[in-house]
């Protein structure tokens, strides 16, 4: 497994001017895809948002700002894994809480299906890969909290 990471005073290589530091970024929902581990982790620039490591310092950096601002973070969790993907739960400013899926770049990384249009909280989790399908709870705000399945894609969710 790759070492812990130093999240409370190792200067982390950022875009901008200068690197920042952590303030504590408390990392948590680990998840690893293709040898590399993502996680969930908070910094003073992005708040609580997406980040990889290879278990280096040099290799971990945000996966991509979600919700963007200090304001508020995209609070990624409930994390699995399915062939080359990475489905999670991820909140943005435009629709809430929402599934979201990644291919570990920032450009690969959007949500995958808006299940409540109300831009409400539809309560993903138990969040699995199962086969070709990733299963998951979640609550359109029309009938509960049900048994989701997709297979990867917004139609087949």
């Amino acid at each position: 497994p790759p070492p812990p990471l130093a999240c409370y005073s190792a200067p982390q290589a950022r875009p901008g001017p200068t690197n920042k530091i952590f303030s504590s970024c408390v990392p948590a929902e680990y998840t690893e895809m293709n040898g590399k581990m993502y996680f969930s982790a908070y910094d003073r620039e992005t708040e609580t948002e997406l980040w990889v490591t290879d278990g280096t310092e040099s290799g971990t950096s945000l996966v991509k700002d979600i919700y963007p601002g200090a304001v508020e973070g995209s609070y990624p969790g409930e994390m699995a894994v399915m062939g080359n993907k990475l489905y999670f739960r991820g909140t943005d400013a435009t629709d809430g809480e929402e599934l979201f899926v990644s291919d570990g770049t920032a450009n690969g990384t959007s949500m995958l299906k808006n299940i409540d249009p109300r831009k409400s909280c539809c309560h993903i989790s138990g969040t699995i890969a199962l086969g070709t399908k990733i299963y998951f709870q979640a609550s359109d705000n029309i009938h509960g909290i049900e048994l989701w399945v997709s297979d990867g894609t917004a139609n087949g969710t």
